[in-house]
C-alpha cells in the first residue's frame, strides 16, 4: 500500500501497442476504472466538498448505499463467511457524480474510488480507452490534493482494477460470442438436447517475475437483457496490486502501468476468446 502522493504530470501517455488487437465497432456498453483504498478519516461530509471542486464537469449527484468492493487475495483460500459489523457512526454512502449525458460518471465512497463510462443511448460509440484513462488520471489527482488539504491523510492504496462490459445482441447463446470447446459425444445421451442457457467464468492469475502472484484477469459470459432486449453479457475484469514488482517512484505512474498493462490484456483476451464470425461483426481491423 502506497499513498496516492504525486501528480498527473508524473503519468506519461498512453502507449497503444502495434500488435493490439482492434475493432471499429467493438460491443462495449461500460468501462470503469477503480482505486481501492485505506482512507479512515474520510467521512460523509468530505463527499459535498468534494463536489464543489468537481461540479463544473459533473453538476449531477446520486447517493446509493456503500458496494462491496472486491480485493483479490492471493495468500490462503477461505471458505465464505458471513460477517456482522456494529458501527457507532452510519457507513459513508456511495456518491456518483455525473456528467449531464449521465454518461461520464465519478463514484466515491470511503473505501473506493471509481471513474466510468456508460454508453447512454443504444449506438453511441465507445470514446476508446486513452480518453477515459486521461479522465482518471485528473480525477485521481483532484482527489489526492483534496485529501492532502482536508487532512484526510495519504490514500493508501490497496489494489486497481479496469472492467471492460460488453453487450452483445442478435445472438443466441453464449456458445454464439465465445470459442468454447465442444462437450464430447456420448452415445448414453442421445435424448439430451442441446443446452439453450450456458454460463461461462474464467479466472487467470498473473505473476511478477519473482513468481509471486499479483493480479488476476476475470471473464464472465452469460445471457442477459439490456434497454434493447435479450443480450451476451461479457465482462472483463483485471484486478490486482498495481506496486507488485514494479520499482515505485512516482505512484500514480505505477497504477497507471499497472492499469494500462491490464486493459491490453483484457483487449487480447477478448479477441482470443470471442469467434471470428463475431469479429466481422464488431468490424476487426487488426
Amino acid at each position: 500500500m502506497i499513498d496516492v502522493a504525486s501528480s498527473a504530470d508524473s503519468v506519461v501517455p498512453y502507449a497503444r501497442p502495434s500488435d493490439l488487437p482492434d475493432f471499429d465497432a467493438p460491443p462495449v456498453t461500460e468501462v470503469a476504472i477503480a482505486l481501492h483504498f485505506l482512507a479512515p478519516n474520510f467521512r460523509a461530509v468530505h463527499l459535498g466538498l468534494l463536489w464543489e471542486r468537481l461540479r463544473d464537469r459533473y453538476p449531477v449527484v446520486e447517493e446509493r448505499s456503500p458496494m462491496m468492493s472486491q480485493v483479490e487475495q492471493f495468500g490462503a483460500t477461505h471458505p465464505p463467511t458471513v460477517q456482522f459489523q456494529f458501527l457507532d457512526t452510519p457507513p459513508v454512502p456511495l456518491t456518483v457524480f455525473a456528467d449531464p449525458t449521465r454518461e461520464s460518471l465519478v463514484q466515491v465512497q470511503q473505501d473506493r474510488f471509481q471513474c466510468s463510462w456508460r454508453q447512454g443511448s443504444p449506438g453511441h460509440p465507445y470514446p476508446r480507452y486513452s480518453s477515459l484513462r486521461e479522465e482518471f488520471v485528473k480525477n485521481v489527482a483532484i482527489l489526492d490534493q483534496f485529501a492532502a488539504q482536508q487532512d484526510i491523510g495519504e490514500l493508501l492504496v490497496k489494489q486497481a482494477e479496469i472492467t471492460f462490459i460488453n453487450a452483445i445482441t442478435d445472438v443466441d447463446t453464449v456458445a454464439d460470442v465465445l470459442r468454447l470447446t465442444p462437450a464430447p459425444v456420448r452415445d448414453t445421451t442421445t435424448e439430451l438436447p442441446e443446452p439453450d442457457l450456458t454460463r461461462v467464468a474464467q479466472r487467470r492469475t498473473f505473476r511478477t517475475d519473482d513468481d509471486v502472484p499479483y493480479a488476476r484477469l476475470h471473464m464472465a459470459a452469460e445471457p442477459g437483457l439490456s434497454p434493447s432486449g435479450e443480450v451476451v453479457q461479457l465482462v472483463f475484469t483485471y484486478r490486482g496490486e498495481p506496486f507488485a514488482g514494479r520499482r515505485v517512484v512516482h505512484p500514480l505512474a505505477s497504477i497507471m502501468g499497472f492499469l494500462d498493462e491490464g486493459h491490453d490484456r483484457i483487449v487480447r483476451a477478448f479477441a482470443d476468446t470471442t469467434t471470428d464470425a463475431m469479429h466481422l461483426i464488431w468490424r476487426r481491423t487488426q
